[in-house]
């Protein structure tokens, strides 16, 4: 090794958070768990709190040449058996993936937390979190140096775009650049075309190669989304299915209950049994994923023809798309209200059908561009996203390990919204309830918008996307003192009077990422009522 890796590695492995302290964290988060990741990862710390006893130097350098080495070995990735593929990092074979998908575990090192703050204690603490994305970044170097490209490495990428995420926000370079090198690591590995089996077997690592590269394309839309420039992969060059519909359990359980799960699919890969984990939101993600591609191709296109026959396909394409999923996927409202509930599982439905909704929103902006909105559905689409988002903060108590998504769940799918809900009160468009859902009332909007307001002010300072949350609260503060301090507008024939100093409140919003859209821009809004 050179001088400057040689001191990475010891650096590494010198100043590893205390293994035992880990270790009785790693008790109280992997609990009820059966992830691979997790099960991965409790086998990996224990192999370092076996190996790694006294950090001497003689130690650290042994251990160091013993992972680089073992780093510099070829990984196969097509094993049948979970244990088998874990066990070539662990033990004797420990690696710097190894390392590395100890530190996609924040929460293993944040020391000195109780069992109910554990989940999410580490997520606000902003050094601490840098300093895991500086172990995390040297690790990652010294696999792609060292190993190139495996399943491990791109997992490990795609959760580090994940923490860039939570630390510096989403509208930066930094998770754009995250995101891009779980892309080039999930394209150089050949996982966005799948040849044609005819009798298709699925096994453990078959589907964990399905499983990342449907984590790593919806990551990409998600993120073109919310900075509004193109995706980094395409429709056009993915081939490869969504994972089937099988949890991990399954695999690890054996080739009984492997077979039975099988079996138990629809002819569409999806459960029959009405249980939930993890691939089935990773399976319904990335399905609508694919619709977003071709959202997202008109908007940022070159092309300047009209698309309104391929986005009115595009719609009933995602309306057929959502009415397949299984009935266990349907958002239930009622749900969040249930004492009993499963908060991981209300999360992903509640997720799954905020993103639908977008998806939605998206064409129907498209379709506004082209003068062929349908007159009305856009707000109603919008004052629902802006609702189901709501509920996270409303029900903050419940969406504990959630809440660090929070910041940008806000401002990917509630400022948008919230952006449709300030131009129906500056310019009314219908009075009473409206035609196509009685929910949605002036009355109603205002206290949405209130609701949203106090969501963006709690948005701590130092929080990612704490700016643009600050931005966004600012304009739409300033729309309901507008509103709430004119008469009551009874007729749409009678818009508000226009904004006084309107250079203060320009751009829309005051932030870049929605914005790059030009299609999102409310230019009415813009020019004729700030």
């Amino acid at each position: 090794m050179s001088a400057a890796t040689r001191a990475n590695c010891h650096a590494l492995l010198r100043d590893l958070p205390d293994l035992d302290l880990a270790q009785a964290q790693a008790n109280i988060s992997f609990k009820n768990n059966d992830t691979w990741a997790q099960i991965a990862a409790g086998k990996i710390l224990a192999s370092f709190r076996a190996t790694l006893t006294h950090r001497s130097d003689s130690q650290i350098e042994n251990l160091a040449q013993l992972m680089s080495t073992n780093t510099l070995k070829q990984v196969s990735d097509d094993l049948a058996d979970p244990n088998d593929w874990i066990d070539q990092f662990v033990g004797p074979n420990l690696r710097w993936e190894s390392l590395g998908l100890l530190f996609t575990f924040p929460e293993l090192f944040s020391g000195g937390c109780g069992v109910e703050e554990c989940a999410s204690s580490w997520w606000h603490r902003i050094s601490f979190k840098q300093a895991v994305l500086e172990w995390l970044d040297i690790c990652l170097g010294l696999c792609l140096c060292m190993a190139g490209g495996n399943l491990m490495v791109l997992h490990i990428c795609s959760k580090r775009s994940f923490l860039e995420s939570v630390t510096l926000g989403d509208a930066g370079l930094e998770c754009w650049r995250a995101n891009a090198d779980a892309v080039a690591v999930s394209t150089y590995l050949g996982l966005y075309t799948e040849p044609e089996q005819s009798n298709y077997t699925p096994t453990f690592c078959s589907e964990l190669r399905r499983r990342l590269f449907a984590v790593a394309y919806t990551t990409d839309k998600v993120i073109a989304s919310f900075q509004g420039r193109p995706p980094l992969l395409s429709n056009r060059y993915a081939s490869t299915p969504p994972p089937l519909d099988i949890s991990d359990k399954d695999y690890f359980a054996g080739n009984a209950s492997l077979e039975n799960s099988i079996r138990a699919l629809d002819k569409n890969g999806w459960k029959t049994t009405g249980d939930f984990s993890a691939t089935t939101m990773i399976r319904a993600r990335v399905i609508i994923a694919h619709v977003r591609d071709d959202l997202l191709e008109i908007a940022l296109g070159s092309s300047k023809q009209p698309k309104v026959d391929t986005l009115i396909e595009i719609k009933a394409r995602e309306a057929a798309l959502i009415a397949e999923l299984p009935p266990g996927l349907a958002y239930d409202p009622h749900e969040l209200e249930d004492p009993r509930m499963n908060a991981d599982t209300a999360y992903a439905k509640t997720l799954i059908q905020i993103e639908h909704l977008q998806n939605l929103f998206f064409a129907e902006r498209l379709l506004q561009r082209y003068g062929q909105a349908q007159e009305g559905e856009l707000l109603t689409i919008s004052y629902e996203m802006v609702t189901l988002t709501l509920n996270f903060w409303i029900h903050k108590d419940s969406f504990t390990k959630a809440r660090i998504d929070f910041q940008w769940l806000v401002m990917a799918y509630a400022a948008p919204g919230g952006g449709i809900l300030c131009m129906e009160l500056l310019k009314p468009t219908f009075s009473g309830p409206h035609p196509r859902d009685p929910k949605v009332t002036r009355s109603s909007i205002i206290q949405q918008l209130s609701l949203l307001v106090g969501f963006l002010s709690w948005v701590s300072p130092d929080a990612p996307n704490s700016d643009l949350c600050a931005s966004c609260k600012t304009v739409i503060q300033h729309v309901l003192d507008h509103t709430l301090n004119n008469p009551l507008i009874e007729s749409s024939s009678k818009p508000l009077e226009p904004f006084e100093q309107p250079d203060a409140y320009q751009p829309y919003f005051n932030f870049d990422l929605l914005d790059t859209f030009d299609w999102l821009r409310a230019d009415d809004f813009i020019g004729d009522t700030l």
